[in-house]
Parts: C-alpha cells; structure tokens; sequence
C-alpha cells in the first residue's frame, strides 16, 4: 500500500475515562477535572497511549492482521497534550523505502489546528514470520 492514511476522531472525557478504567492509570491529571484545571495544562489530557490507540487502529484498518503481526511503532515522541473536547486526525504518510527494506511512515496526531502533538515512525516488517 503507498500514499498515505488517514482517521479523524473527537477525544472525549469517557473516553479517557474508559481508558483509565482499562489501564489502571487514575493520574489525576487524566481524570480529574478539578485537580488538572490547576496544572499547567489547565484541564485534563488523554494518556499518551490512548493517541497511540488510535494510530493502531488507523494501521489495523489498513492492513488487518499483518499489522498485528508485523507493524512497529518507533521515535514516538508526545509534543502537545489530546485533550477532551477536541477533534483530531490520525494520519501515516508512506516514505519510499530502499529496495528490500521495510515499508516506512511517518505517523502523526494532529489537533484541528494542525498541531502536531504525537509523531513518530511505523514500520511494516516484511521479515517476520506471522
């Protein structure tokens, strides 16, 4: 597959909530809307993994159980919080690879402004037995 992927979702409040549930993470900052209005953040912020979520979702989409043998995520870096209440788009754009190297993307979440706040890299690996 070449080009690029994309999915847009809304973050919201249960979903973090659920999150928390299935994780076990009860960071007040991710919870509690009180406490994280007092932080530097100025409100609650999804957990980083549930960006992650996403961008598993967008790849198992496009290439069903290969990705849950042979994809990897790598470089991720978190650069801006997903909060509730907004909308964002998950996207993965192809980088031509080396002959016989693995498929390549570059991975973003994105907020409706543009601002990038998780980016990273995706491999498909072609070696691996599934």
């Amino acid at each position: 597959m070449s080009g690029a992927l994309s999915l847009d979702f809304a973050m919201t409040q249960e979903t973090i909530d659920l999150w928390a549930d299935l994780s076990g993470d009860f960071n007040p900052l991710h919870v509690d809307e009180e406490y994280a209005a007092t932080t530097p953040f100025g409100g609650t912020i999804a957990h980083g993994h549930t960006a992650l979520a996403i961008l598993t979702r967008l790849f198992v989409e496009a290439f069903r159980e290969d990705w849950m043998t042979r994809g990897e995520f790598t470089d991720v870096k978190f650069r801006s919080p997903v909060r509730p209440g907004r909308s964002y788009r998950a996207v993965a754009e192809r980088v031509d690879a080396a002959d016989g190297d693995d498929p390549e993307w570059t991975i973003a979440v994105r907020d409706a402004d543009g601002t990038e706040c998780v980016v990273g890299r995706a491999f498909l690996r072609q070696g691996v037995a599934s």
